[in-house]
């Protein structure tokens, strides 16, 4: 298996070497991405405008729609890193640390097309690391409530409002559980279930408490972590609100909200995009409900950085600055799929205009959101993570079972501080 994928890498790599290698005396950029068909199309549109604009310039593109760090990661180990590489949060401190990634300062300040007053507050924030800037952000990510209207106005439940708390959140779902026929099934469920951390994190935060804190230290095993994550696996063993595994079976969370079974969910700007498809859907968008620290959900962003090995950062960071402008920024918008970083364009009707109705919700809730913290190796602590509380969410271990010294000395070896 292993060989099998170290051929198909040493292929892609053999491919992108033979896609750069042009003799029509342009200056080549290489700017890698993953995303949809849709998405890819949007980028090829701006990529042309570009193109026909600086005809001295050719992009090319390099579409990695799958395993698409596994790859970024052997391209930079092979001395073939993109010019130009489209790279999220969760995954950059990796690259930065290793000095791989170009610092942004000195290009964004002198920029004449682009200022950091053109963005939504704090959207630099998970791209900065030790004062410097290592991407532009295009998007940033949260998380807001998703509610079903027709089941919330059957049973006569009021819409959650902007400073509902958690007690609030677990009571309409109570309301909204339901057994029509009683049959002793239950036919309703006021809330979905996720096991990502993605999803359970904000429940964390909103309570105090994460997986780490800002200085990188592991804090999962605080009370106020724990007693979060015993708070959202009751929502399914305990109160009986959001689906078990056999009530759930190969349906996804949005299958589930789509045909009626579930009232509300957790999750990001990409539901509206499928949402939007469906005309017979009621639906709208809410706050995450408060906890002691408030409604915290992640503020996460994607973006794009340049390669400190880049024989063109000059060029590579004008293509940026096209991509980043207003009038990119409104083509990647139209598709509904991203919170835009361009303030003008995040309160512009290209975003707001319903449905949702409450888009402004996605802006409001970024207020107090949170850049999750990360260390070089976060991805192996949340793989951790999300394979161990299988059990927990599914009720056959509890909290202390699961979060023990072991799983901690072991997180700790895999943060930053663990190195010292």
């Amino acid at each position: 298996m292993m060989k099998k994928v170290f051929l198909y890498l040493l292929i892609f790599i053999f491919f992108i070497i033979g896609c750069t290698n042009k003799t029509d005396n342009k200056i080549h950029l290489t700017y890698s991405t993953w995303g949809s068909k849709s998405e890819i199309d949007t980028v090829k549109e701006l990529i042309a405008v570009y193109e026909q604009d600086n005809p001295d310039i050719k992009i090319d593109l390099i579409h990695i729609p799958d395993n698409y760090f596994q790859k970024i990661h052997l391209l930079i180990a092979s001395n073939l890193a993109p010019d130009i590489i489209f790279v999220n949060n969760l995954n950059a401190k990796l690259y930065i640390d290793a000095n791989k990634f170009e610092p942004l300062n000195k290009y964004l300040g002198n920029s004449e097309n682009i200022s950091k007053k053109d963005f939504i507050e704090n959207s630099f924030a998970p791209f900065t690391y030790y004062n410097k800037i290592y991407g532009i952000p295009r998007d940033i990510s949260n998380l807001v409530i998703y509610y079903h209207k027709v089941i919330f106005d059957k049973y006569n439940v009021p819409y959650p409002d902007d400073n509902w708390t958690m007690d609030e959140f677990l009571k309409t779902a109570q309301k909204l559980t339901k057994d029509i026929n009683n049959d002793k099934k239950i036919d309703i469920l006021g809330v979905g279930f996720e096991k990502n951390s993605l999803f359970w994190l904000p429940f964390l935060w909103s309570n105090g408490g994460g997986i780490l804190n800002d200085k990188g230290e592991i804090i999962i095993d605080n009370e106020n972590s724990k007693c979060a994550l015993q708070f959202y696996s009751d929502l399914r063993n305990k109160y009986h609100v959001a689906p078990k595994v056999d009530e759930q079976a190969s349906l996804t969370t949005s299958q589930l909200f789509m045909q009626g079974k579930i009232a509300m969910h957790l999750c990001g700007r990409w539901c509206s995009l499928t949402y939007k498809k469906d005309k017979n859907l009621s639906w709208d968008v809410a706050k995450f409900p408060q906890g002691k620290n408030g409604s915290v959900v992640g503020l996460d962003v994607s973006g794009w950085a340049i390669s400190s090995s880049s024989k063109h950062k000059r060029e590579a960071w004008k293509f940026i600055e096209f991509l980043a402008s207003e009038k990119s920024m409104e083509k990647f918008t139209e598709s509904g799929l991203i919170i835009p970083s361009n303030k003008k364009v995040a309160n512009s009707l290209i975003f707001l205009t319903p449905p949702p109705s409450n888009a402004k919700v996605f802006i409001e809730a970024i207020n107090n959101a949170k850049a999750t913290p990360v260390c070089e190796k976060y991805s192996e602590i949340n793989d951790i993570l999300n394979e161990k509380f299988e059990e927990f969410f599914n009720g056959k271990l509890n909290i202390d079972d699961i979060i023990n010294k072991e799983m901690i000395l072991k997180l700790n070896n895999l943060t930053d501080r663990g190195k010292d």
